[in-house]
């Protein structure tokens, strides 16, 4: 028994002997309290240090800077700070050759001498020299307009020097200019509604002039030209993963309303292992009340022959009062209340009648009527805090709007739908609507060709991991 107590109190001594003997590996303790994150101008500097407290107790055997965007070793120091354990290290770079807006990205590798290595990543966002810089919301090398009527929509900013004035040009005649002699400012939101005489087909300069206090003077042109609108026979719509489907579009031309669509959507699915494209094919049909209003649509399975959707629209005195579908279960909506104006101010939705109020909608572009612009999604319908609506209206008519299709969505609400049918214009992003700051949560770019008519549009959002999600429209015409 007492053999087999000093044996194990034996054991335990070598334990905890063998414990202190266990080697160290001593944190080299790069200072992260530095931002690594910077933003100059032009303007004021030259050369920029990068600049890190390096505290290494095993002593610094090299130091690397990498080029952060392919790692590549832009410069190495091997004998300035071997051996050293406490220091601030600075790196300079020399700006002088950036005449544009630049993004630098540096890795700076510490190695110490028991070959371990520590890395901190620095960017820097690089303005080039201040300028009168102007950036046209809806902008179009030529802009296709339903109407010489227009809202002109711009941004000035002028960086370290102050505006001083801009004028707005039409065929080289001034039809709006403003002085700022007494006003401080280095950015200005533009907007004002363009009333100007052209003649169909003609292609216009429309030119704007921005001038900073110290006399530099730039310029942004653009053309616009009066269109007659033409729809679309066909669209694609495309995302980050690919083709997502196609839509043949069929229209009623004695009536000038849509008719019917053919959807094919593109998929893929797991055959015996391996994964296989497919496709699927609805047909939408569409019927109108008296009044030129869409009473119902019904989808069609082509694939097996079998109707899967058939929505109905009801009416009260002209303006919709109910959506739902004639049969099975659906989140039916009942309108509540409506604007003066006409337009759906309340309903309810679902088999819980949840209230959604205070729909949005934009002014008109000239006179007093209004366009829908609230952002329906699957998430905020009914939860005030996730509710968005569409912001930034360009001049730019959506050649597949919809005014027949009244603008509720039942169920899981389609954003292709939404951005097809129920804009009438092109709105630049969409915002939180009762968030502070303004959130943006997507934003839209688009292409016209030399006739404007929108070839491209695609709307744009951060994905969860921060990566860009999109789905894109493009437009083909007969």
């Amino acid at each position: 028994m007492k053999n087999k107590l000093l044996y194990m109190m034996l054991l335990l001594f070598g334990m905890m002997w063998a414990c202190n003997d266990e080697p160290e590996f001593p944190d080299p303790g790069l200072d992260a309290t530095r931002s690594s994150i910077d933003t100059v101008r032009r303007d004021t500097i030259d050369r920029y240090v990068i600049s890190m407290d390096i505290s290494a107790p095993n002593g610094v055997e090299s130091i690397q800077v990498l080029n952060g965007r392919n790692y590549e070793i832009i410069d190495e120091f091997t004998e300035e700070y071997r051996g050293m354990t406490e220091f601030t290290f600075d790196y300079t770079v020399d700006l002088t050759e950036i005449v544009v807006d630049t993004t630098l990205q540096y890795i700076v590798k510490v190695i110490d001498q028991n070959m371990r290595s520590y890395n901190k990543g620095f960017t820097l966002y690089v303005r080039k020299f201040s300028s009168p810089e102007i950036s046209i919301v809806g902008e179009a090398e030529v802009l296709g307009l339903v109407s010489s009527v227009f809202q002109l929509k711009a941004l000035f900013e002028t960086g370290l020097n102050t505006i001083a004035s801009y004028r707005v040009l039409f065929e080289g005649e001034v039809i709006d200019e403003q002085s700022f002699p007494d006003t401080l400012m280095h950015e200005y939101q533009y907007s004002q509604v363009i009333n100007v005489e052209m003649e169909e087909g003609r292609e216009y300069t429309l030119a704007i002039e921005l001038t900073d206090n110290e006399g530099t003077v730039g310029r942004k042109e653009m053309g616009v030209r009066l269109i007659e609108m033409t729809r679309p026979t066909s669209i694609t719509v495309v995302t980050e993963s690919g083709t997502n489907r196609t839509m043949e579009l069929f229209y009623d031309e004695g009536n000038d309303r849509l008719d019917s669509m053919l959807i094919t959507i593109y998929s893929q699915v797991l055959v015996d292992g391996y994964l296989q494209d497919r496709e699927r094919h609805y047909r939408y049909d569409f019927q109108y009340t008296d009044e030129g209003m869409v009473s119902s649509w019904v989808s069609t399975n082509v694939d097996e022959g079998e109707e899967s959707d058939d929505c109905v629209f009801t009416y009260e005195a002209g303006r919709v009062k109910t959506v739902d579908m004639r049969e099975g279960y659906s989140n039916a909506i009942e309108v509540q209340e409506w604007y003066d104006h006409g337009g759906v101010k309340s309903y309810y939705v679902g088999s819980n009648a949840i209230l959604v109020d205070d729909i949005h909608y934009t002014p008109e572009i000239d006179g007093d009527g209004v366009v829908f612009s609230e952002y329906v999604t699957s998430s905020n319908r009914t939860n005030t805090r996730y509710r968005q609506h569409a912001e930034d209206m360009t001049a730019v008519l959506i050649p597949t709007y919809f005014p027949e299709l009244p603008p509720l969505m039942l169920g899981s609400p389609d954003n292709i739908w939404q951005d097809l049918f129920m804009y009438k214009y092109v709105f630049a992003v969409t915002n939180y609507t009762y968030r502070e700051g303004n959130e943006e949560t997507s934003w839209v770019t688009y292409t016209t060709d030399t006739n404007g008519r929108l070839l491209t549009l695609r709307r744009s959002e951060e994905g969860y991991y921060g990566d860009i999600e999109y789905t894109e429209y493009q437009f083909s015409y007969e």
